[in-house]
């Protein structure tokens, strides 16, 4: 997990290419309101100023200047959040902060999903992509104890909400418009949402659940739901995702196929003294509830129910020991 929050980093300077404003110039008249509110205080025409020496427009680009304007506007927008933390994060214009980065990415992450939804709607359509950036980061950095005390747990909450969010992002504006799908101006949206939302798919939702599988695979254990997560960034993330996470489950496939030969190999030599009884009511219990019974005292040995018995079962990258005890084969032994 130690390369979590490295990797991470990258995502966080794709997220700048979209939160940023076009690189293009402003029209002289858009310039002279800017520094006319900020004259004024205005906390909104602050944040553009700086937004404007970061991205060099009608200025050279000066990260300190952007840094400062952003900053002293005060503006609790999700973009200017976003802005500050990962300036934070990546030195610029500022010297490298994990903990005052942690702090912005939590004011992000804390915005309730009826803000985020007007943000999107009447400010700032990027809005939704920085809440779930912002989760993103902040799980690496409870992975990696950067800005804040290692917490796993909660890594594993801002991942499974990203992750569970996949659906959100594969609507079809097409149906959705389909009384208008001639109009340009309807055509121009459709294919800029559906350009953001694979944009998202790519760097925000697959990135999630591939570190949701490294999770799951190196935290808990519990590979099954680290080889679905790893097939889920598999389908949905971009060639490199794809290939990471290709190499993870062929691990564990492979594992779990040589592993079976032994194991059920191993079950014909079995002994009665090595030999634990489990009750077909518990072991249906079980099964139903988990799809798999995991119990680490029945460590080493082999499993009886109803009088047969059953392989044990050992997955990578750890040295725990599972019993492989199916639903369908509990349901087979009570017919």
């Amino acid at each position: 997990m130690k390369k979590c929050f490295v990797v991470v980093l990258a995502f966080v300077l794709l997220a700048f290419a979209s939160v940023s404003m076009a690189v293009e110039n402003l029209p002289q008249s858009e310039v002279d309101e800017i520094v006319k509110g900020v004259e004024n205080g205005n906390a909104e025409a602050q944040f553009r100023l700086g937004m404007m020496y970061y991205n060099g427009q009608n200025v050279k680009q000066d990260y300190e200047q952007a840094f400062y304007w952003i900053k002293k506007s005060g503006y609790q927008s999700t973009r200017a959040l976003f802005m500050l933390g990962s300036m934070y994060i990546n030195g610029l214009g500022v010297k490298k902060d994990y903990d005052e980065a942690f702090k912005l990415f939590h004011k992000v992450t804390n915005k309730d999903r009826e803000t985020i939804s007007m943000e999107v709607l009447f400010s700032d359509g990027s809005a939704r992509e920085l809440f779930y950036n912002s989760k993103l980061i902040l799980a690496a950095m409870y992975a990696d104890g950067h800005g804040t005390q290692q917490n796993y747990e909660e890594a594993f909450n801002l991942l499974k909400d990203i992750a569970e969010a996949e659906e959100s992002y594969k609507v079809d504006y097409s149906e959705a418009f389909s009384n208008d799908i001639e109009d340009a101006a309807v055509q121009e949206f459709i294919s800029r949402s559906q350009n953001r939302n694979q944009e998202a798919m790519y760097t925000i939702i697959a990135p999630a659940q591939f570190f949701l599988g490294e999770l799951y695979a190196e935290i808990k254990q519990d590979y099954e739901q680290a080889e679905y997560w790893f097939q889920k960034s598999f389908e949905n993330g971009n060639d490199d995702t794809k290939k990471d996470s290709q190499e993870y489950l062929d691990k564990i496939r492979d594992y779990k196929a040589k592993k079976s030969q032994t194991s059920i190999a191993s079950t014909q030599q079995s002994n009665s003294d090595n030999v634990i009884e489990i009750e077909i009511e518990q072991a249906f219990k079980e099964c139903r509830d988990n799809g798999l019974v995991y119990k680490r005292k029945y460590s080493g040995k082999k499993v009886r129910v109803s009088g047969k018995i059953f392989e044990i079962d050992t997955y990578p990258f750890s040295e725990k020991i599972f019993i492989r005890l199916s639903y369908k084969d509990i349901k087979k032994l009570t017919i």
